[in-house]
């Protein structure tokens, strides 16, 4: 009883400053982080009613006026404009009905850390490595929340093109040839925003020709990002398997792959699951879902998005490549895209809220674009739209004044898809979250102090052997997560210049 009673005391005050610090601002704390969901706004009003929310949006103005020189010629016939809506559905039990995602995260410490915690000289030694340690979670968090904007439908990071000895830490200078039983290996990637990818994640390598996966649970311990490789380890915990479950020491079947050609996907470990088909949870309202009309766009199916009925529901895409292969960024792509967003907006310097977004690749295409046009790229705080941007929600990037698009804020996200440049009227994007009115980022209830609750023994603790699965242990857990969806209420004040060389 005593102790149950010191441990609540612990993790009652414990609990009461994490909440104090962090839950006034967790919400915005999220924002911040991303060059681009940071410019995103949330909107509490649009409430979810029963299972699904309603979005309407104006897809045809009135178009009736005409010009006569008969003053007693009677008014043209009306011209209504035309609406469409989809719904956002909220189904926390049928995955296939629910367009909200859940973005998760568990906290964990041990009965002598929280007892430590209030040791002056441990804490001189160690420092705060609880404050920290859920500090650098809500930084995950952060990220993951930024980067999902950007994830294609299926989440898929990336795909494996070579294999190499991990014998240094240059991916040129290494071994050409991976040899059979290393733990250890290099993976060069391609077709992806390599920020998703970061040093302590744990991946799993998918063979998309064989519908396999070669392997699951590797440990990424290094990313260079420069030249687009990682360097992968096999792990005991979580272990590394294939599909059959068997234990993985080595790379041989995933260099086998690679030499015969198979493509090569690489997941976060357990977003792919493998049934009688290969599925990933589906992003809906992602920018590469968003700008692809055959992906689902939450209610709305790919048929529907295609079809006369929902072709306003589409956004405007430029095919720089015309289908071939991919080219260099010109100044007739702006052109071209200029004229999509003038016409939509129906100005072209109606530029307030408008970002053109892209990954590093094409940001060094404008910078030898600039050369050859009349372009000019300033500070943010040098432009009165970046100013205006810079006060509305943090924007530090540059402005791109050219004379088809006017003077179009540029920010550079590590987070967006390469070979692409979007031009996003973020007037037009929201942020919605089930339950209206609630935090952003809440914890799940716990046993103890509202959100920390006592762990078992289960089979994973084998040093101590199975008799004692089941039984409390000494270690406290804590769950927290954010429900959202990205929605847009007009497609075609948005476009996306796709085609485009992405080599660095």
């Amino acid at each position: 009883m005593a102790i149950t009673s010191t441990v609540q005391t612990y993790l009652t005050t414990w609990s009461a400053a994490f909440e104090q610090f962090y839950r006034p601002g967790i919400g915005d704390y999220l924002k911040r982080f991303g060059k681009t969901t940071r410019a995103i706004q949330r909107n509490p009003k649009r409430k979810v009613l029963g299972t699904s929310m309603e979005v309407t949006m104006k897809t045809r103005k009135n178009r009736s006026a005409r010009l006569t020189s008969d003053l007693m010629a009677p008014a043209p016939d009306p011209g209504p404009g035309a609406y469409a809506t989809y719904n956002v559905r909220f189904n926390h039990t049928d995955a296939s009905a629910n367009d909200f995602q859940a973005l998760q995260i568990g906290f964990q410490t041990s009965w002598y850390d929280i007892k430590k915690k209030s040791d002056a000289t441990f804490k001189d030694n160690m420092g705060d490595f609880i404050k920290q340690d859920i500090e650098d979670g809500l930084a995950d968090v952060a990220e993951e929340f930024a980067g999902s904007f950007h994830y294609g439908a299926n989440q898929k990071l990336g795909t494996v093109t070579a294999i190499k000895k991990n014998d240094s830490d240059l991916y040129d200078s290494a071994t050409t040839v991976y040899l059979d039983g290393e733990a250890t290996a290099i993976l060069k990637l391609s077709n992806c925003a390599i920020a998703h990818i970061a040093d302590g994640d744990v991946i799993d390598l998918y063979n998309n020709t064989d519908n396999v996966h070669d392997m699951k649970n590797v440990r990424v311990i290094n990313v260079n990002p420069v030249d687009y490789t990682i360097v992968v380890s096999i792990e005991s915990s979580p272990n590394t398997t294939d599909d059959g479950g068997s234990d993985l020491t080595h790379f041989n079947a995933l260099n086998d792959s690679i030499d015969a050609g198979d493509v090569v996907e690489v997941y976060l470990s357990g977003v792919l699951t493998k049934g009688s088909t290969e599925t990933a949870p589906t992003v809906s309202g992602s920018l590469n879902n968003f700008f692809d009309p055959s992906q689902d766009y939450f209610s709305i199916t790919a048929a529907n998005r295609l079809n006369a009925t929902y072709r306003a529901m589409q956004p405007v895409r430029i095919d720089a490549s015309a289908g071939s292969s991919d080219v260099q960024l010109t100044e007739d792509h702006f052109r071209k895209a200029g004229e999509a967003v003038g016409w939509a907006n129906g100005s072209y310097l109606d530029a307030d809220k408008r970002m053109m977004v892209m990954n590093r690749d094409q940001y060094r295409s404008i910078n030898l674009l600039q050369k050859d046009s009349g372009m000019t790229m300033l500070p943010a705080l040098q432009s009165d739209i970046g100013g205006k941007m810079n006060k509305a929600f943090g924007f530090d990037g540059w402005t791109l004044h050219d004379p088809t698009l006017g003077t179009v804020a540029i920010t550079v996200d590590d987070m967006a898809a390469y070979g692409v440049i979007d031009f996003l009227d973020m007037n037009t994007w929201e942020m919605v979250e089930p339950f209206p009115g609630g935090a952003s980022f809440d914890f799940l209830p716990g046993e103890m102090a509202n959100i920390w609750s006592r762990t078992s023994y289960n089979n994973t603790n084998t040093a101590y052997g199975a008799q004692y699965n089941g039984r409390p242990s000494k270690e406290f857990e804590a769950q927290g997560e954010q429900l959202y969806a990205f929605i847009n209420v007009g497609p075609k004040r948005n476009v996306r210049i796709q085609g485009l060389d992405s080599t660095l």
